[in-house]
């Protein structure tokens, strides 16, 4: 079996007169300060999930690697993207947001490396997941617009987690978190309503999991190891990003 553990892309069937198109307003909110919202963010949502108050908590950030050899179903997101390109072949922002992604799944093949930025914390909860509750803090960080306020279930989080998948060349973001007694596991790709086939529309968001049904993956040996929690807390992979050089190191 390979590394990638049957994890594939889901993309839905995109419901009729409620399309989303090319444009990406949140990318205003944190235009000039990613990073620094980068930090905020992963700072407040791990303070907001203490596990024991009378240890601090830390948050690390570091660059790793993973082969394409090793996770071939993931280089499919190209075909998804190239799909946004062609529904919107005629829209400046289309051009703007999608073909610098699918330039880099053309520098970046399968015989060759795929970096991401890697988030971890420690004496932290984790982020509790109920697929019946919208806003338990694992449901809420994978959607869009819902917040998850602090109550010993995981952190708290609105928009501003937006910047995680702003700051991801391919805006991609794997997540892992483990609590007491549960441990998830979910990739997300935000583009636009796109197809691989004209008249057969799929929905802007994509998810990365098991046989690509779309569910979040609660058993520990189906995820990827790359990306299997070690310990309590949560990890947030931002894929796509290159190696931190001496100028980001410093904005960080």
């Amino acid at each position: 079996m390979s590394k990638e553990l049957n994890c594939k892309w889901y993309f839905g069937p995109q419901a009729r007169g409620n399309e989303h198109g090319p444009n990406n307003p949140t990318a205003l909110t944190f235009k000039g300060t990613k990073y620094h919202s980068l930090i905020r963010e992963s700072i407040q949502n791990s303070l907001d999930a203490v596990d024991d108050p009378s240890k601090p908590v830390e948050v690390s950030f570091d660059h790793r690697e993973f082969s394409g050899m090793d996770f071939p179903e993931f280089f499919q997101l190209k075909e998804h993207i190239k799909g946004c390109l062609d529904k919107y072949s005629n829209d400046e922002n289309a051009v703007k947001l999608f073909e610098p992604m699918l330039k880099y799944f053309q520098e970046f093949r399968l015989d060759q490396n795929i970096g991401y930025l890697r988030i971890v914390d420690t004496n932290t909860t984790g982020m509790h997941y109920d697929p019946a509750d919208s806003g338990s803090a694992f449901n809420a960080f994978i959607s869009e617009g819902i917040a998850s306020k602090p109550n010993g279930a995981g952190g708290s989080f609105g928009f501003g987690k937006a910047v995680f998948w702003m700051l991801s060349p391919i805006s991609t973001v794997f997540v892992s978190s483990k609590t007491e007694d549960e441990v998830n596991f979910e990739g997300q790709s935000k583009l636009c309503t796109h197809y691989l086939k004209p008249g057969e529309d799929l929905a802007p968001n994509g998810l990365y999991d098991t046989n690509g049904i779309g569910e979040v993956i609660t058993t520990e040996e189906a995820i990827p190891e790359y990306f299997r929690p070690k310990q309590k807390g949560t990890s947030v992979f931002v894929l796509g990003s290159p190696a931190i050089d001496d100028e980001t190191r410093k904005e960080l």
